[in-house]
């Protein structure tokens, strides 16, 4: 099996390098049609137990990663939003400033349920779609929420239910060996933020459930950029130099990390 994979892989990069002669080309399209199907539905049933425990090393260093990086809390930068409400039939405005915001949890990233595994037709790379989530995200922040002239300090205690992401990995090959890359990192779901808001006095109580949907916004806000800006730029750091690649292309095929330049003598 290994060995018909690994050909299957080589007659792909060939032909998409333009190696393989124009009057060839039409039999190899027939052939890899027949070929490919069934091999990668073969390939998708047994690399998901080896694709699935790869992931798990990668999001492992992530987690270390982060740790190490002091991003097991990370601060988050004062902002300020706008909320309205109507009284007794006139619309008021009102502000709220949050400072002191610090944000817990994204490193618990982990892997949950299977990897789905493709074969790109036109490349031969594989495909790794999997599903990652974040536990137990928190935050905690101070506000000070200005209204009808009033502006007490309150503090505010939220969590997140659930962070989805799905993250795609391609692995291709080239003369060098293999190499891993994030495609994408599209985060699936922003769960229902629960959060506690104490200190507005009995003045403001009647306006929290509008201070807290506007910081609600903004926290999520915050929270989607941290994903697809600094975690995900992280991933994609590991995955440049990732643990051993999966050798599911044959068995003489290098991943790039283990990778040694030669010297011509020529």
């Amino acid at each position: 099996m290994f060995v018909l994979k690994s050909y299957i892989f080589h007659i792909l990069v060939m032909y998409n390098a333009g190696f393989v002669h124009a009057t060839q080309r039409s039999i190899l399209d027939d052939t890899l049609h027949m070929i490919t199907q069934p091999v990668t539905n073969l390939l998708d049933k047994s690399l998901r137990p080896i694709m699935a425990g790869w992931i798990d090393v990668i999001l492992e260093d992530a987690r270390t990663t982060m740790r190490d990086k002091g991003l097991t809390e990370i601060n988050l930068p004062p902002e300020k939003v706008e909320f309205s409400k109507k009284i007794l039939g006139i619309k008021w405005h009102g502000e709220a400033s949050i400072f002191e915001g610090v944000l817990r949890g994204l490193d618990t990233i982990h892997r949950v349920g299977d990897v789905d595994i493709t074969t790109e037709s036109s490349t031969g790379d594989l495909i790794s779609v999997v599903e990652v989530v974040v536990d137990n995200a928190s935050i905690n922040a101070r506000t000070t929420a200005k209204f009808m002239n009033l502006g007490p300090t309150a503090d505010i205690v939220g969590r997140f239910d659930r962070i989805r992401v799905k993250m795609t990995i391609r692995i291709s090959m080239n003369m060098s060996g293999l190499h891993a890359n994030l495609d994408s990192f599209e985060i699936t779901e922003l769960g229902k933020l629960s959060m506690d808001v104490k200190g507005l006095g009995g003045v403001l109580n009647y306006v929290v459930e509008n201070v807290a949907e506007a910081l609600g916004n903004l926290f999520k806000q915050q929270l989607r950029e941290l994903l697809q800006g600094t975690i995900k730029d992280l991933i994609n750091d590991l995955l440049k130099h990732p643990p051993s690649i999966p050798n599911i292309f044959g068995p003489s095929l290098p991943s790039h990390s283990n990778i040694v330049p030669q010297t011509s003598s020529i």
